[in-house]
C-alpha cells in the first residue's frame, strides 16, 4: 500500500478549509434559524431539497412544540410553493456586492486617504 501525500496548489496553511456534509449544513442552518424565532419551545423539520426548476434549497419549517403535524409536511412541495426568504436572498439586488470589486474600491479609498495625509 502506498501512502499518498496531499499536495495541491490550492492547499495553503494561510486558510482554514471546511467540507460540510448534509447533517453539518442542516445543523448550522437550524441553529441560526432558531435564533431568529420568538419561540421558547419549538419543533421543526428541515432538509435539503431540489425544487422543480433544479435549484437546491434548504427548506425549514418550525412551529410550537405541541404541534406534531409539522412532521407531515412535504419539504419538496413546500420548496415549490414558497419564495426565497433568507436574510440574503430577500435583499434587493442593489445590496449585493462583488467582494473583489468592494476590495478594490476600499484599496483605492485607502490610497486616496493616505495620499491626502488623512
Amino acid at each position: 500500500m502506498t501512502l499518498k501525500i496531499f499536495r495541491s496548489s490550492c492547499y495553503s496553511l494561510k486558510y482554514k478549509y471546511f467540507k460540510l456534509n448534509e447533517d453539518d449544513i442542516l445543523s448550522i442552518v437550524k441553529d441560526y434559524l432558531l435564533t431568529q424565532l420568538d419561540l421558547e419551545q419549538s419543533q421543526g423539520k428541515l432538509g435539503i431539497v431540489q425544487a422543480n426548476n433544479g435549484a437546491i434549497h434548504v427548506v425549514a419549517a418550525f412551529g410550537e412544540a405541541d404541534n406534531d403535524s409539522i412532521q407531515n409536511l412535504d419539504l419538496k412541495v413546500l420548496a415549490n410553493e414558497i419564495e426565497l426568504n433568507g436574510p440574503i436572498s430577500a435583499l434587493d439586488d442593489s445590496f449585493h456586492m462583488n467582494l473583489r470589486e468592494a476590495n478594490e474600491q476600499l484599496q483605492k479609498l485607502l490610497e486616496k486617504l493616505e495620499n491626502e495625509g488623512i
